[in-house]
This record gives structure tokens, sequence and C-alpha cells, in this order.
């Protein structure tokens, strides 16, 4: 827990909230973008997030250990998250919104820094990942492109179908976003937050990567040092590429990418200059600093019911086409990508049953990983990431094909299918991104809960493995 906070505390210049935006933001965000001016005022900015963050912990945790004592083999974080959200719409609304602004700066730090809290899974693939042949990888990268565009056609069909009636365009003559029957009306893109990376936390990132490392060759700290000159290492490249690289180099290699690649240039030169070797860097590195960004894996999915509550709106009234095609999607990407993996005669078992969670956001990767007995589980990262990075330059074109043009069922479709990658592609489109930064959460609790039941899973490991 000390550590864990402490790396909290390590992040919190990038995790500010300008009161001076305030009031402009108002106007426009939802409650969940707005943080307290009140509570700013007694607590300063960068200590914010560390009591909403350690309380994400302490449930993680306590959730953790109950449903181990009660022999409940479903995720922990999935229940949290399910039922964070329904405790939120059973609460009073002030209470609710209270609770929104309280958890607000904890909600913004684990967004800004998710991709680098689930890199160190992909950054130590090297050293956990079984011996794949090249052949394998390619056929495992084609299976991921061409499953992208099977998922994005079958996912807008299913949606299309469960379009209810009276929300229908051609029916009512105009769009879901003018429904506004609720007081919560749907919202769009929220407007660009503050810098979450300041020059300033990326100047003390690299200066601590630095310092550390000439630390550690020197024979300072042992294992402390170079923990934490790898873990300045992983934060610092997330930070820069995230704001120096253009949105055209990010489309080929996302910051994720980056920052998982120089940890493991890192691990690479201080193992040579050490003596200890690339792999035993990296050995330590993900026993000690890449550990520590993998505790807050937990708490990042408990946030995500802030995110639902935040479109709960959307949810009431395409409720049923929703959780319809988050549920019939998921089944249908699974089914589809067992088969395939099976007809292609993928070699390796763990690449086969990585690529069923292709579909799901990389913290619900992970766990459909472990519930199927891939190993090791971040394999389904690497599925999960190349999915949601076709999205980049494929998603738009793979719709227009398709003839998708329903705002809802854009959303849905890439949405359910590239998860992260999908919603940023969808940005620019009001209309269509609330749907799915929905369907993003939804298809991923959607697809635990079928795995979770021992008949599919049987189903789809039989079908993969062959």
């Amino acid at each position: 827990m000390l550590s864990t906070l402490l790396f909290a505390s390590t992040l919190l210049p990038g995790a500010r909230v300008s009161l001076t935006a305030l009031p402009q933001l108002a106007r426009t965000a939802p409650p969940i973008l707005v943080a307290s001016s009140a509570t700013a005022r007694r607590v300063p900015e960068p200590l914010l997030p560390l009591a909403p963050t350690a309380t994400f912990l302490v449930l993680h945790e306590v959730l953790c250990r109950s449903t181990l004592r009660a022999g409940i083999k479903f995720p922990p974080t999935i229940i949290g998250m399910v039922g964070g959200f329904v405790i939120l719409c059973l609460l009073p609304r002030k209470t609710s919104k209270r609770l929104e602004e309280w958890f607000d700066p904890a909600n913004r730090l684990l967004r800004d820094w998710i991709a680098a809290t689930f890199s160190p899974g992909f950054a130590v693939l090297p050293i956990t990942m079984p011996v794949v042949a090249a052949a394998d990888l390619g056929v495992f990268l084609l299976l991921a492109a061409a499953g992208f565009v099977v998922t994005v056609g079958t996912t807008a069909g299913i949606a299309t179908a469960l379009t209810p009636r009276r929300l229908s365009a051609s029916a009512a003559g105009r769009t879901d976003m003018e429904d506004t029957d609720l007081s919560t009306p749907d919202a769009g893109p929220p407007p660009p937050p503050p810098n979450p990376f300041p020059p300033v936390q990326q100047a003390v990132l690299v200066g601590g990567a630095l310092l550390a490392a000439i630390a550690h060759v020197l024979g300072w700290g042992g294992t402390l040092t170079l923990n934490a000159a790898l873990l300045c290492t992983t934060l610092g490249s997330f930070s820069l590429a995230t704001t120096l690289c253009p949105p055209a180099v990010k489309v080929v290699l996302h910051p994720f990418v980056t920052c998982s690649l120089c940890t493991v240039g890192g691990s690479a030169l201080l193992g040579a200059a050490t003596g200890l070797g690339w792999r035993g860097a990296l050995g330590v590195y993900k026993a000690g600093a890449g550990r520590l960004l993998g505790a807050l894996m937990g708490p990042t999915v408990l946030s995500f019911a802030f995110q639902l509550y935040r479109y709960r709106a959307q949810l009431r009234r395409r409720g049923v086409q929703i959780v319809g095609t988050a549920l019939s999607g998921s089944f249908v990407g699974m089914l589809t990508t067992a088969v395939a993996v099976r007809v292609c005669r993928l070699g390796s078992p763990a690449l086969r049953l990585a690529l069923i969670s292709r579909s799901t956001t990389t913290a619900f990767a992970v766990e459909v990983c472990k519930l199927l007995g891939a190993e090791p589980p971040s394999l389904g990262l690497l599925a999960a990431f190349v999915t949601g990075l076709l999205a980049f330059p494929f998603g738009k074109a793979v719709l227009g094909a398709f003839g998708v043009t329903d705002p809802a069922v854009r959303g849905l479709a890439l949405g359910g299918t590239a998860h992260g990658g999908g919603l940023l592609t969808l940005s620019d489109e009001p209309e269509a991104f609330p749907f799915a930064a929905v369907m993003m959460n939804m298809a991923g609790v959607c697809a635990v809960c079928l795995v979770s039941a021992p008949p599919l899973r049987k189903l789809l490991v039989s079908i993969a493995l062959g």
C-alpha cells in the first residue's frame, strides 16, 4: 500500500485541475469532469488524488479477499465495477454527484496513465511468454486484423437489428441525441482537460531515470535504484510520447508501445552495464516496479463504474440495444475467433487462447485470459492492443465500407470491437462517442461474464485448441 501511494504521489503534478477553467467546463462537461472547487480550496491540488486513489486500492483489496474467502471465482474487479455503478444509480442524485466530484481526481489520474500501468505486462513478455515461432506471430497478427473487420461488421449488424423503433432516425426523424427525456443529457467528447503531463513533471521523470541509472551502475542501492530507473523510464517515456509525438506517428507507434520498448531498452542497457543481463534486469523490474504499476490495474477497473454512471442516460434509453449488442457481439466475436485460430492452425496454444480476448479492453483481456487458462495472461494485452491500434487507421473506413451511418451503431460497433482505440477514433463524432464509451465497458463485462460460464468456457477452449 505504501509503495502504491508513493507511485501516486510521483504522478500528482500531472493530475492538476485548472480552477480557472471550472466555469467553462461546468457548462459543457458532465459532473465527473468537474472537480469540487470547495474541496480544491481545502486540499492542495497535487494531493487531491491521494485519498480517492487510496480508497480504490482499499476497496479492491477488500473485494479480492472477500471473494477469495467466499470461494467466488468471478473477477472481483468486475463485481466492484458493476456494483459501484448500481450503487451510484440507487443513491440520491446529490450524493452520487458528490461521490463523482470526490473520486474525480483519482479517476483522471488512472485514466491519464492507464496505458502506462498496463505496459509492464507487455514489456516483460520476452521473459514470460512461451517461445513463439515467427510464423505463428505473423498468423496471430493477420487473424487480429481479419477479426477486426469481421467483428465490426457483425457487431454493427446486431446493433442495427436491436435499434429501438421509437429511437430510429427514419421513424422519428431525429437522432437519439435529441431525445432528452432524462435530466442527464447525452454528452459528446469532453473538452480538452488540462495537460496531465506538464514539462516540469517530464523533466523530473527523465532526471530521476538518469540519476537512478547512474547510481545503479556505480553500485549504489542495488535493486532499488534499478527499479527506480526503470519506473521513471516507463512513466517518462509514456509522458513524452503522449505529448511530443504527432498524431500520425501515434497511429503507427502508440505511446503504450513506445514506453514498453523504452523499458525493455533501458533494461538491456542497465543489464549490460552491470553484467546482470537484459533478462535479469527485466526480471527485477517485473518483480518490483512492474508489479507496483500492475497493482493499479484493479483500481482502474473499479473507476470505470463512474464512466458507466456518466452515460446512464444512454443505458436507460437504449438498454436493450446496448446490452444485447454487448452480449451477442462478444459471444460471436469470441466464437468466430476460436474457430479461426483452429482453422488456421495457429501453433501456440497460448496465442490461440489469448486472441479470444482481442475485443475486450486491456483490463478485461487479462481477466478473460486467466479464465481461459492462457499463460501468461499478459498475452491478452498483446491481442487487445493490436486490435485497438487497428481502429486508428482503419476504423472509420471499415464502418464506411459496411455502410454504417447511424451514430449509435457506429459507436457500438467500433467501441465493442476496438475498445479504447475505437473510442479515440470516434472522439470527433459527438453523437457516436458516448455509445463507444459505454460499449467499451459493457463489452468487456459481458465477455468476462460469458467466459465465466463453465459450459461456454469449455466450448471456446475445445474449439480453439482442437
